[in-house]
């Protein structure tokens, strides 16, 4: 059973324009973000006045999303990762802190981060997953999933050159 959730940045960002962060925690109670993915979402948001930054922010300070420290050890690999593949390095700290977790499921988009963590056997799921998940144990109806998932759909096309496809 996979009882740890660890997200990227650009999942809770998309999930938070979209409005659905309430649906997110129903679906998985707990999320761990590393530190990177929080300088990325909430400082780096804040600094832009993104909404989505603020509605992460309170998520932390409610406690379902969980800010984890990498070890020095686990930021070398990280950065190690970050240089080898040219992923970010939110992207490059999640996916170490998916191989502290044995038993968990990283909520990752950008293809080039997915080869990655696959390479490294780590369970994943992504952004268009949730609203499908959501409807699959009926925390949503058919009708609220068609509109979270275009919502969704259309806040990714933007980036969706380096995303699923």
């Amino acid at each position: 059973m996979v009882n740890v959730i660890i997200s990227n940045s650009s999942p809770l960002i998309i999930i938070g324009k979209a409005g659905q962060l309430g649906l997110l925690k129903a679906l998985y109670k707990q999320i761990l973000i590393p530190r990177e993915v929080y300088v990325e979402v909430v400082e780096q948001g804040k600094e832009k006045k993104e909404r989505d930054a603020y509605l992460v922010e309170e998520a932390i300070h409610e406690g379902w999303i969980k800010v984890e420290n990498l070890t020095k050890k686990e930021i070398q690999r990280s950065a190690e990762l970050h240089k080898k593949f040219g992923i970010s390095n939110g992207e490059s700290e999640a996916i170490i802190l998916a191989q502290r977790y044995k038993k968990c499921i990283l909520i990752l988009d950008d293809i080039e981060s997915r080869e990655v963590a696959k390479a490294r056997n780590i369970k994943l799921s992504d952004t268009l997953i949730m609203p499908l998940e959501a409807l699959a144990n009926k925390k949503i109806d058919y009708k609220d999933f068609k509109k979270i998932f275009e919502k969704i759909v259309s806040l990714m096309k933007p980036k969706s050159d380096k995303m699923l496809k």
